[in-house]
């Protein structure tokens, strides 16, 4: 009896394992795009209309698990179907779902971005590549110095 009990754990243990997703597999799907980002209590989903400014809706686009927002009435027509880079205008949609108060700037200001080198129509910053990240044709890779910050105060860093 103890043989069959011993023989049914390993037949068990061994189909767990089995089962189990190989550490490969994971490495291959890191990159998975969100459609869908938590953020500031809500649940940001790519392509929603939030609101209308002047008429004009305005859409989220989940990029790279980053939240941006595009509106149709951006003044430059070529870039209306990419990221605005103005997000202080979800502040004055017609329905006031992010209110001009302290509640409603906290939201806009942790959650939606600006657009950002990786959003901009003329694709400046190109998809990676290995372990390399091309911007104005020039490979970007990891511990790369690119130069020296002065911020506001002077300091270098």
């Amino acid at each position: 009896m103890k043989f069959f009990q011993k023989l049914a754990y390993a037949g068990g243990f061994l189909s767990l394992m089995m089962a189990a997703t190989p550490d490969d597999e994971l490495q291959k799907n890191q990159f998975a795009v969100a459609t869908q980002v938590n953020c500031g209590g809500r649940t940001w989903t790519h392509d929603e209309l939030l609101g209308n400014v002047g008429e004009r809706p305005v859409y989220t686009i989940i990029h790279q698990n980053r939240i941006y927002i595009r509106w149709d009435g951006n003044p430059d027509q070529s870039r209306k179907s990419q990221a605005f880079d103005n997000t202080a205008i979800l502040l004055h949609m017609d329905n006031n779902k992010f209110p001009n108060n302290t509640e409603g700037n906290r939201i806009v200001n942790s959650c939606v971005n600006s657009i950002d080198p990786s959003t901009m129509g003329n694709n400046y910053l190109g998809t990676q590549q290995g372990n390399m990240i091309p911007c104005n044709n020039k490979p970007i890779t990891d511990g790369l110095m690119l130069g020296t910050f002065r911020g506001g105060d002077g300091v270098r860093t």
